[in-house]
């Protein structure tokens, strides 16, 4: 294994740990708009929109690397198949979860090779529930 330099924290991608650097998770809220005639305001003469949130998407671009003497088949496999979700664990630290649930992966990039380790960048897309924590 690579060893870590500066921040670091890595995933479980379908039971492979995976080294990252850098994560940014973005949640995607749905709403449903509920305005109706409770909404008029006299004063203003207006309409107030007020709505119901309906459905959600965790969506995680994530970043690191991983030792080119164990290049993770996991990931490859996954981008030329026509594969379902895979469960992804996303940890913060060794002892502290973001959060898990079924994941696609999309958008792999990748570089060259340094010092025996390879970076690269992708996107995680929720594939039903996302639960944060634990």
């Amino acid at each position: 294994m690579a060893k870590l330099t500066g921040k670091s924290s890595y995933i479980r991608y379908n039971g492979t740990r995976i080294e990252i650097t850098k994560s940014t998770p973005k949640v995607t809220r749905e709403l449903a708009d509920t305005t109706d005639s409770g909404n008029y305001d006299a004063t203003t003469d207006m309409m107030h929109k007020s709505q119901l949130p309906v459905s959600l998407q965790t969506e995680i671009s994530i970043e690191g690397f991983f030792d080119t003497s164990a290049t993770h088949a996991a990931i490859i496999s996954q981008l030329y198949s026509g594969a379902t979700a895979v469960p992804v664990i996303l940890n913060l630290a060794t002892s502290t979860i973001f959060g898990h649930g079924n994941f696609d992966i999309s958008d792999f990039e990748t570089d060259v090779p340094t010092d025996e380790s390879v970076t690269f960048s992708a996107t995680l897309k929720s594939n039903g529930v996302f639960i944060m924590g634990s």
